[in-house]
């Protein structure tokens, strides 16, 4: 969930938070012992985007749309034609 809270390891980025953007959505991934993966897909500003997760890693892949800004737990990244996937420790 992108909007409005923090299931599934997602917020929206709101005013406060480490980006003076507001509109750059934001992943904390935070998932419980009891859940050892999560993958889903999400799209927004017309931005198709795979997202896959565990207690190790996330892993976030355009699979269409023309690219986006993101920010990771604070690590700012952009998925984009050139550069469709990013991952990294979570």
């Amino acid at each position: 969930r992108v909007a409005g809270g923090t299931d599934g390891g997602a917020r929206r980025k709101s005013s406060g938070d480490d980006s003076r953007d507001a509109r750059r959505p934001v992943f904390h991934p935070n998932l419980p012992s009891e859940i050892s993966r999560l993958e889903f897909a999400v799209t927004i500003r017309g931005n198709l985007i795979e997202v896959d997760m565990d207690h190790e890693k996330s892993r976030y892949t355009l699979a269409g749309g023309g690219g986006i800004e993101l920010s990771h737990d604070g690590r700012k990244f952009r998925l984009s034609a050139d550069e469709p996937v990013f991952s990294t420790k979570t």
